[in-house]
C-alpha cells in the first residue's frame, strides 16, 4: 500500500490527511475522491469543469454544451460517490466507467474546440454538439 501511494506521490499527504495506519479503503478514498489532493480523480475532474467553464466564457461558447455536460456530470459524480459505491460497482468497474467518460470528453472538447467541418472552416465558426 504504502507503494500505491509512494508512486502517486501521495503518502506524505495522505499521513496527513489521515494517520500513518495504511488502510485500504480509505487509501482508495483519498486517491480518488480526495477534493483537496491534487493527484486525485475528485480534484482533477474538478479542474476540468473549472476550465471547461472558463473556456465556455472566453471563447463566448454556450455552457450547456455536450462539453460542458459531460465534464460537469464526472465532476458531481465524483463529488457524490462513497467509496462504497465505488468497491460495490467494482474498482475495475468503476475506473472503466471513467475511462469512458474522460473519453467522452475529449471528443466533445475536440468537436467544439479542434474539429471543423468544410462549411465552419470556411466561415471561422467551430462545431457546436
Amino acid at each position: 500500500m504504502s507503494g500505491l501511494l509512494r508512486s502517486c506521490c501521495a503518502f506524505e499527504p495522505y499521513c496527513k490527511a489521515h494517520t500513518v495506519e495504511l488502510r485500504p479503503r480509505q487509501i482508495l478514498q483519498f486517491l480518488l475522491l480526495d477534493a483537496e489532493f491534487p493527484h486525485a480523480l475528485r480534484f482533477a475532474a474538478d479542474q476540468v469543469e473549472v476550465s471547461v467553464t472558463a473556456l465556455a466564457q472566453w471563447t463566448g461558447s454556450p455552457r450547456a454544451s455536450a462539453l460542458h455536460r459531460r465534464a460537469g456530470r464526472l465532476a458531481a459524480d465524483l463529488s457524490y460517490t462513497t467509496i462504497e459505491e465505488v468497491l460495490s460497482e467494482g474498482l475495475s468497474d468503476y475506473l472503466r466507467s471513467i475511462v469512458s467518460q474522460c473519453a467522452q470528453i475529449h471528443d466533445a472538447l475536440y468537436r467544439q474546440y479542434v474539429g471543423y467541418t468544410v462549411d465552419s472552416a470556411l466561415t471561422g465558426q467551430a462545431v457546436e454538439q
